[in-house]
Formats: structure tokens, sequence, C-alpha cells
């Protein structure tokens, strides 16, 4: 997935089920491992074929992704976040993790959305503020009974395009 400013590149290597993200800096060729070594062995990446894939922040300083216990292959339930600092080093830290599946990430200019699939199947969004390290409570919009694949906000965060495979768009 190519960086807004399309300075970056991340991309996911390894063997499953500890396959990490990485980056790689276009101008120097550089690549940096998002997961350190000490969360690599506990933190898994994949999910199934319907997971969404990892977003940008729109300036292209930070990275929000899915994962999940690598102890068994279930659902992702983590909301990780990825920050550049002004060093240009690269931190990771949970910042949603409350044992529900997450299947799609989207970020705006100041909002951070995730959609989460409850065991019955119902299916809501979160959204919360994020500024720099600093995430706003989560607000929570219900949906169905159905999975939430995609997410698409606006560039203001006004507005976000919620949609479902084979289901008229929310």
């Amino acid at each position: 997935v190519w960086s807004p400013d399309s300075r970056f590149l991340l991309f996911r290597h390894g063997q499953p089920p500890q396959m990490n993200f990485a980056l790689v800096t276009v101008a120097t060729r550089e690549i940096v491992n998002l997961l350190p070594d000490s969360l690599g062995g506990r933190v898994r990446t994949v999910g199934n074929a319907l997971t969404g894939p990892p977003v940008w922040s729109p300036g292209s300083d930070g990275v929000a992704f899915l994962a999940g216990r690598t102890d068994r292959f279930g659902p992702l339930e983590v909301v990780y976040l990825a920050r550049r600092d002004s060093d240009g080093r690269w931190s990771v830290r949970p910042i949603v993790s409350d044992g529900v599946e997450k299947t799609a990430l989207g970020w705006s200019a100041r909002h951070l959305a995730w959609a989460s699939r409850e065991r019955d199947g119902r299916a809501h969004v979160g959204i919360a503020t994020i500024e720099g390290d600093t995430i706003g409570p989560e607000v929570r919009v219900s949906s169905d009974n159905a999975r939430i694949a995609t997410l698409i906000p606006d560039r203001t965060g006004s507005r976000l395009l919620v949609s479902r495979p084979a289901r008229p768009p929310l």
C-alpha cells in the first residue's frame, strides 16, 4: 500500500502466522519492520480473505493495521497504530483491543474508523478523533447483521462510505 505522499511503500513479509508489516522508503530503499521483535512472535497480521488492508494517515506519518494473537488462528481483534516521530523512527502500540473481530479500517484527516463484527453477526463502526498520539473517545454507529468490508472516509472526515459485500453501501 503506497503512502499518500508516495515516499513509502507498506508491505507484509515473512511466513504465516508471524508475518510482519514493513515499509520501504522509496528514495533510500531503507526497509523498516513495523512490528519490533518483542511483538513479532505474539502478533498475527493475517486474517481471512475478507479482512481489509492497513491504512495510511493522510500525512503519511502513521499506519493503522489489524492484528490478532498467534496462539490461535481466529479473527483479528486489535487495531494497532504505528507512528513516525520527528526523527523518522517508527513506534507501534495497540489502540483498540476489545475482543471483537475487526474487519476494516479507514483514516481521514482527523478520524480513524474501524469496523467490528460481534459474535452474533451484528456489525458496528467505531470512530475516534486522532491527533498525534492522542486517540479520542470512540463513537459507535450500529449496522445490521452483515460484515463491513470497506470504510472510505472523505478528506474532511465529515462523511464515511461503509460497504458490505453483496449489499448496498450504508
